[in-house]
């Protein structure tokens, strides 16, 4: 019997497995075509990752992912004004408004706003952290209809304030630009939202027909300074590139426990400071609860304390293994750094099947172009692949005839 491959350990220089991986898939190179050595150790971590099973508790829910619907038509030959006109349109005084900092996620970020803005999120501050491009074309229309307000900084703004990164780290841009966004926009709205492009708010017992409202939801907490949301992970589900459905409707693959791991949604005009980029400080001893209730002190709750009660946080924080890739070399809003080590932990604690936000992302998709103006490097999705592939076949078969 063969013995595995040693375990992988990222090496500063040098290619990880998700690199090879990711190369093998951007090259559309047969199994015939990868040497042993790449084959050993996709077989070695096909062995230490462990299947999920289903799941048969709520809200997520066992059953087969339906059939996308038709997407919505191309837009990207209209005007950004002509466009907008079938958006919704933004509230420059809306009850609730998100902040996000954002670097290099023109794939999904049409997504992420339109599903937020379905469930009530009236204004998007966005701050873009030096993308390359700059994010603003994806976003032209969105911009249009007044629903998001677009920043671009860099190193050298004078805005904020940018620690020097402690070594192996990247800058921190969280805790100042949030900072910025209360203090620029806050007497602006009751409520403000602080997340990342990887987490999507998703409401409890939402419908493709109804997605839920998270301003009732939000009205119920108007006696506490800030309401937190628990996450959820959710891991790569198979894909090595990107899947054509979109995040919502792609990812199933679920950890069924709620992690105690909170973000935060604000009044402004009770907030002291930042107390971490997950949580802040009060005035006046008031506080912030999640939706059971129970007080918040810190970013993480204690076990027995988690709530999925009115809504919680899906967090796809690997997506596919392309999307990862990107994720490693970006680094961090908070200058983390990913590692392979990380995206194994997410897979083997994936035990779940959770599809509550699979109708969403369809119904998304149904009415929305959800691909205008993105790069060509959103577009190079597993099904493309595969039509490029038969394609391939086909036009061999012929020669061989």
């Amino acid at each position: 019997m063969m013995k595995p491959p040693p375990p992988l350990k990222p090496r500063r220089g040098r290619r990880t497995f998700v690199s090879l991986a990711l190369l093998a898939a951007v090259l559309g190179l047969t199994v015939v075509q990868v040497g042993p050595s790449t084959l050993g150790r996709v077989a070695w971590l096909t062995s230490v990752l462990p299947q999920q099973q289903q799941w048969s508790g709520q809200p997520c829910s066992g059953v087969p992912s339906p059939p996308a619907p038709p997407r919505h038509p191309n837009t990207s030959a209209l005007l950004a004004a002509e466009a907008a006109e079938s958006l919704p349109q933004g509230v420059d005084d809306s009850y609730i408004a998100f902040c996000i900092i954002v670097k290099d996620e023109h794939c999904d970020i049409r997504e992420w706003v339109l599903h937020h803005a379905s469930i009530g999120v009236g204004k998007f501050y966005l701050f873009d952290t030096q993308s390359e491009p700059p994010m603003r074309p994806v976003l032209d229309d969105l911009v249009a209809s007044g629903l998001v307000q677009y920043h671009y900084l860099t190193n050298d703004t004078t805005e904020i304030q940018l620690e020097t990164p402690r070594p192996g780290r990247s800058y921190n841009w969280q805790r100042p630009v949030y900072q910025l966004c209360l203090e620029r926009y806050g007497d602006r709205h009751k409520w403000m939202g602080f997340f990342d492009a990887d987490e999507f708010v998703v409401m409890q017992g939402a419908t493709a027909r109804d997605p839920g409202s998270l301003p009732d939801l939000l009205q119920r907490f108007e006696g506490y300074s800030g309401l937190v949301l628990h996450w959820r992970f959710f891991d790569y589900g198979g894909h090595v590139l990107r899947p054509a459905g979109g995040v919502l409707a792609s990812y199933t693959a679920c950890n069924p426990r709620v992690s105690g791991l909170v973000k935060s949604i604000v009044q402004p005009e009770w907030v002291r400071t930042l107390q971490t980029v997950h949580t802040f400080t009060f005035r006046n001893k008031t506080y912030a609860v999640n939706t059971k209730g129970f007080r918040v002190w810190k970013p993480a709750l204690p076990r027995g304390k988690e709530s999925e009660e009115g809504a919680v946080l899906h967090h796809y924080i690997s997506r596919s293994l392309a999307d990862f890739e990107v994720k490693t070399r970006r680094r961090g809003g908070a200058g983390s750094v990913k590692t392979l080590e990380n995206f194994i932990r997410y897979h083997r604690n994936a035990k779940g099947v959770c599809t509550v936000a699979v109708p969403l992302g369809h119904a998304l998709a149904a009415r929305y172009d959800l691909n205008r103006h993105v790069p060509a490097r959103c577009l190079d999705t597993e099904r493309r692949r595969r039509l490029a592939l038969r394609k391939r076949k086909r036009r061999r078969r012929r020669r061989g005839h």
